[in-house]
């Protein structure tokens, strides 16, 4: 890799890191207020709610942002032509708004079963609905900007999104009122704010040219659904695997013990943000070698994304154990404190999350999602059952336990076919750690 693509490469970092920084703080932020406004057991409730939508939103496009992001780096290798190579990516758009359409329906099925089986209150669910369906446009908005290494675009739109959320929860809390009241203040917060960073999200694509163009026949749809499904299939496994140790613990718990196992995890998916940085990074440029058969160049760079992912993840693993007992009770209050213990063995699972988060983007941005999506699955085959067996021994922590498990064998089977995938490309070996 030349200068030049160093550079460019640092300045997307640059740009994502401080997007993330700003948009996942003050997110952070805006779901700690909300856990110390609930309570543990109120703020259960409300955040497996959460949680479910924002599977949702991330299942509503059925994976497609990854197509979207290798679709856009192809047709603008390096350039900023709003024209060149826009009909391809206009198409791709349009089959993903298309695709979304068809995600009406379970979502409505969700909503169903939140309000008659769940003890929420139906003005939170729709609006938690309303906030999936506005953050799956977010999400495609800035995929698109991604693929054109606009960076720039990205952290606009999740910084406002970010600030708007919190600053939304600060001022409606404070309303006070009953905790239901609460729930349906927060919700709003959350619905309102996705919803302006969608629309700003769009505006910014429409003044780049962007257009959405629709399938012209279902034939056109179903290849280019046909096309996707590994990245569907990888997706699906994503979300099944991100939430399966919140829903039994949901199961085998009180809904104290799944507030605590919430509140502590979005430290974790705080800390994942940091591996998505460097796989979205590096994604446009992998994405365009992989294209043009440069092996020297894909080799390269992923050898540096592992060595970095490594670099990362042991440190804060051991730092996140070890600062757990008094960072819990600081940002939640001393009611959270029993989930200092939760967060003790969730840092066990950080290094292989950020490895199989990282090798991951690089099984797509080699054309082999297929391979990403079947180690997900292969890794919930084994950690599902084991997730449940613990949690019906161990309580919630045995549920903790299992997820660590399911992350080890994920990483593992990640990087087995990552290294199979490049020797197959007759490229140098893969370092020790990925063998």
């Amino acid at each position: 890799m030349d200068l030049d693509g160093r550079r460019r490469l640092a300045g997307n970092a640059g740009w994502l890191v401080a997007g993330t920084v700003l948009a996942r703080g003050l997110g952070f932020v805006a779901a700690a207020l909300v856990g110390r406004a609930l309570g543990a057991t109120s703020f259960g409730v409300f955040s497996y709610a959460l949680t479910l939508f924002v599977a949702f939103s991330l299942a509503a496009n059925l994976g497609l942002e990854n197509l979207v992001v290798r679709s856009t780096a192809r047709a603008h290798p390096g350039q900023r032509d709003p024209t060149e190579g826009a009909e391809t990516v206009d198409q791709v758009l349009g089959t993903v708004v298309a695709v979304r359409t068809l995600a009406l329906l379970p979502g409505a099925v969700l909503v169903a079963i939140l309000v008659f089986g769940q003890d929420i209150a139906w003005p939170v669910v729709i609006l938690l609905f309303v906030h999936a369906l506005a953050n799956a446009s977010v999400l495609l908005s800035t995929a698109v900007l991604r693929g054109r290494e606009e960076m720039r675009g990205q952290t606009l739109i999740v910084g406002v999104q970010g600030a708007l959320t919190a600053a939304l929860v600060v001022g409606l809390l404070t309303l006070g009122g009953s905790d239901q009241r609460l729930q349906t203040v927060a919700a709003l917060s959350y619905a309102a704010a996705s919803l302006i960073a969608a629309a700003v999200g769009w505006t910014m694509l429409r003044r780049r040219g962007v257009r959405v163009r629709l399938p012209r026949s279902v034939a056109t749809a179903r290849r280019a659904l046909v096309t996707n499904l590994p990245f569907t299939w990888a997706l699906l496994g994503l979300l099944v695997f991100d939430r399966q140790a919140v829903v039994v613990i949901e199961r085998f718990g009180t809904d104290a013990e799944v507030g605590w196992f919430n509140a502590v995890y979005l430290l974790i998916l705080a800390l994942v943000n940091l591996p998505l940085i460097l796989i979205n990074s590096a994604f446009p440029t992998l994405s365009r070698a992989a294209r043009a058969a440069d092996s020297d160049e894909a080799t390269t760079l992923v050898r540096r994304l592992l060595m970095t992912t490594v670099a990362l993840g042991v440190p804060l693993s051991v730092l996140v154990g070890w600062t757990a007992s008094w960072v819990v009770p600081l940002l939640f209050g001393q009611e959270f404190a029993p989930a200092a213990q939760v967060l003790r063995v969730l840092a066990v699972a950080v290094p292989f999350l950020f490895a199989a988060i990282v090798l991951q983007g690089v099984l797509q941005a080699l054309d082999r999602p297929s391979d990403a999506a079947v180690a997900f699955w292969i890794a919930l085959a084994i950690g599902i059952p084991a997730t449940v067996v613990l949690a019906a021994a161990g309580g919630h922590l045995g549920g903790v336990w299992g997820y660590v498990v399911a992350a080890v064998i994920l990483a593992v089977e990640m990087g087995r076919r990552t290294a199979t995938v490049m020797s197959d490309r007759r490229v140098a070996p893969l370092p020790p750690m990925v063998r």
